[in-house]
């Protein structure tokens, strides 16, 4: 009985250290080694195969249970797929500037899919931030893990990739800081060809 004292101590100091060094390099998955906030990465590969254009594909329900394919977008938008989370404090401050973004080019053909990387324990609380915030763009959840396991497989939070209406990827964005909504509406802009 006396080892397993010091064994649940050890087990609970390395799930404390876990959890701080998670806060302090932001909001990446366990399994990412978090870049700076606001490196952008940007890149212009082609996005992996599948069945819109040369994008690989998913599909995902709405805070508001209807269905939305990747396929409907790709070819005739520009899109942002925002993978954020309710837990994760630079996803909460990149929504609004994103929203903002949308807003101001919606007309000339782009498109935001912000996928809610929640799991069972916050979920629930999607739904009423995307309310709150009345976010005009679909807020779709990925409990499974589809969206993620294609285009953001490190589990990274904020992460956004921009496709081009050719299923391009223009860019990529690992974490937010305050500045970096410049940089990224500057490649909405150029993807959309103003």
């Amino acid at each position: 009985m006396s080892r397993l004292v010091p064994l649940a101590q050890r087990a609970f100091v390395a799930a404390a250290l876990l959890v701080a060094t998670s806060l302090l390099f932001g909001c990446a998955g366990a399994n990412a080694a978090a870049p700076a906030p606001g490196s952008g990465n940007a890149s212009n590969t082609a996005a992996p195969s599948g069945a819109a254009s040369n994008v690989a594909d998913f599909t995902l329900e709405t805070v508001d249970g209807k269905t939305v394919n990747l396929s409907d977008y790709v070819g005739k938008n520009v899109v942002m797929i925002d993978f954020w989370a309710t837990w994760c404090e630079p996803c909460l401050s990149a929504m609004p500037l994103l929203s903002d973004i949308y807003k101001r080019h919606k007309d000339q053909g782009f498109v935001i899919l912000a996928v809610a990387m929640d799991g069972p324990d916050t979920v629930a609380e999607v739904r009423a931030y995307a309310q709150r915030q009345n976010l005009p763009f679909p807020v779709l959840l990925d409990q499974e893990s589809r969206a993620v396991s294609l285009y953001n497989p490190r589990r990274s939070a904020p992460f956004s990739v921009i496709i081009g209406r050719d299923g391009t990827i223009v860019s990529k964005h690992d974490g937010f800081q305050a500045g970096d909504e410049v940089q990224i509406e500057k490649e909405v802009v150029a993807a959309l060809g103003h």
